[in-house]
């Protein structure tokens, strides 16, 4: 996990909506992607509910 990423999840409240790893996780964009990098992104937003 990048840096960015937790600096994002440690801020109240948490701003993971703010980061690459969200956006990749969107339909909208998830075609750019590889699949793995996709599944990946998806599992650690479960994690924030979103």
């Amino acid at each position: 996990m990048k840096s960015g990423f937790k600096k994002l999840e440690e801020s109240i409240p948490h701003r993971v909506d703010l980061s690459l790893e969200f956006l990749v996780s969107r339909p909208k964009y998830e075609t750019l992607f590889r699949q793995e990098e996709v599944q990946f992104c998806k599992n650690l937003m479960k994690k924030y509910n979103l």
